[in-house]
């Protein structure tokens, strides 16, 4: 969330009127992936075993044309605003759950 409020802030002090993907374009992950790490950080910050389950939807139909990659090409931020994420998204997701957990929230 830093990296994107950054992001966003270049582009809104940039001047002229543009368009810019902002993100984090490595690693890619998968949404699998992006479960474990979530899964594995739910142990770490609250101690919590949590389960990943995989459904398939009834409609076979449905997402068929969804690309199968989703990685902004940011070069043009990079570019243009200086802008260059630091914050991986290991890391962004320990601290959001942390976040979280400093708030009363539970998983």
């Amino acid at each position: 969330i830093s990296d994107a409020i950054t992001g966003y802030l270049k582009i809104l002090t940039y001047g002229t009127y543009d368009y810019f993907n902002i993100g984090i374009d490595k690693p890619e992950i998968t949404i699998r992936d992006l479960a474990k790490t979530y899964q594995s950080a739910a142990k770490e910050v609250f101690g919590n075993e949590i389960s990943v389950s995989y459904q398939t939807h009834e409609d076979e139909e449905y997402l068929t044309d969804n690309p199968n990659r989703r990685c902004p090409v940011i070069d043009k931020a990079r570019a243009k605003l200086g802008y260059n994420p630091t914050i991986y998204v290991e890391e962004g997701i320990v601290r959001f759950l942390n976040f979280l957990k400093e708030s009363g929230g539970e998983l």
